[in-house]
């Protein structure tokens, strides 16, 4: 770069630069240059003009640098690293699973011997239908929750969060795992970045689903994936008209429907044919399930649309599943609105991680 240190050259001549290279400092020869520090010596050296522009040029160029990772960490795919705040870790693995069971042992162990306070639990995430499922008790002091197992355990812990910011990671136990992304193999190493402040926090929308009959309020539900109406096995099928923001939208005839977040856009939406959305996205997308009228297609609304479904008065056998894992049987004319919830779920990012390797991994997508 010699026209780049020649137009520094000449405006940088009574700067003051700390140089550790004695071996350049020796090599140089007393002409007019800059005046640089030694951080050996503690007398002033001159090097040559041409080399000691260079050296400011690129001294300079570092200072922006630093400048621009520190006001804007996402400019030109810089990462700023964040302090490490997380003093109080709980860790949720899956239950009855003794590999979940054993990693949860040695990582306690490892977070300890970082002097962490670490907690662990154990969660199940099989539903019962009729009951809230299971979940996990996070103290009010939490800084992070690492959720060993898939994305089922992951999707209750969701839940036990609640509205409070805690961050959530999930180490992959399980199968396709969209949520847990962090690989069983490589979780240490994924792990101990993010401990050292190596990591980025995405915000996910949720989704508050109410469940309204004869006039009042009966269930709520706080979902991270999807809401979904469906009818039994024996069940006919399902009618029930669906409004957008109090305004009609059109009376479906399917086995039924699914409301669901980007998060939730690659879980059962996919499987119906319905959109893949960036998770970060602000959106809603309305799926209906095998659809009588087949110009009945996927819509995607905006994030602060107010949708209601209403069953007609001959609905039988029809239920509503939260996250595929609570549910609530549903009575002719009953009401479903959603909307959505009042705080996202704080999802801890490894900057390794992409999301497009992501879908490529899991849906088996080729490269070219």
């Amino acid at each position: 770069m010699p026209h780049e240190a020649q137009r520094f050259g000449d405006q940088f001549t009574d700067m003051h630069f700390v140089v550790n290279n004695e071996d350049a400092l020796r090599s140089s020869k007393d002409v007019l240059g800059l005046r640089v520090h030694s951080a050996h010596f503690r007398r002033c050296h001159r090097i040559p003009l041409h080399f000691a522009a260079y050296f400011a040029a690129f001294h300079l160029t570092n200072v922006f640098r630093c400048i621009f990772i520190i006001c804007f960490p996402k400019i030109g795919g810089l990462q700023a690293r964040r302090p490490n705040n997380m003093k109080r870790i709980v860790l949720i693995y899956k239950r009855g699973r003794s590999d979940a069971a054993s990693l949860a042992r040695r990582m306690k162990q490892w977070m300890e011997g970082l002097g962490l306070d670490v907690m662990s639990q154990q969660n199940s995430a099989i539903p019962d239908f009729q009951a809230e499922i299971d979940e996990p008790e996070l103290p009010a002091d939490t800084d992070a929750v690492v959720v060993l197992g898939g994305d089922g355990t992951f999707l209750s812990v969701a839940r036990a969060v609640r509205d409070r910011p805690i961050p959530v990671v999930g180490v992959n136990l399980g199968g396709l795992g969209f949520l847990t992304e962090i690989a069983h193999e490589s979780c240490f190493s994924e792990l101990g970045e993010i401990l050292e402040g190596r990591y980025e926090i995405e915000e996910r929308m949720r989704l508050q689903v109410s469940l309204w009959r004869e006039g009042r309020e009966v269930f709520s539900q706080t979902v991270l994936n999807d809401a979904v109406v469906n009818k039994g096995a024996l069940a006919r099928i399902v009618n029930f008209h669906t409004s957008i923001d109090g305004r009609y939208l059109t009376h479906y005839r399917a086995d039924g429907i699914i409301v669901a977040t980007p998060t939730g856009s690659t879980a059962y939406n996919l499987s119906a044919g319905g959109p893949i959305v960036y998770p970060t996205a602000w959106d809603v997308i309305v799926t209906p399930i095998c659809s009588f009228t087949l110009t009945n297609r996927p819509i995607i609304l905006p994030g602060s649309a107010r949708i209601e479904l209403t069953l007609d008065d001959k609905a039988q056998d029809v239920a509503l599943t939260c996250d595929g894992q609570i549910g609530r049987k549903l009575l002719p004319q009953d009401r479903i609105l959603i909307t959505a919830a009042p705080a996202p779920l704080r999802l801890i990012k490894s900057p390794s991680m992409d999301y497009f390797d992501i879908l490529r991994t899991k849906l088996k997508w080729g490269t070219n």
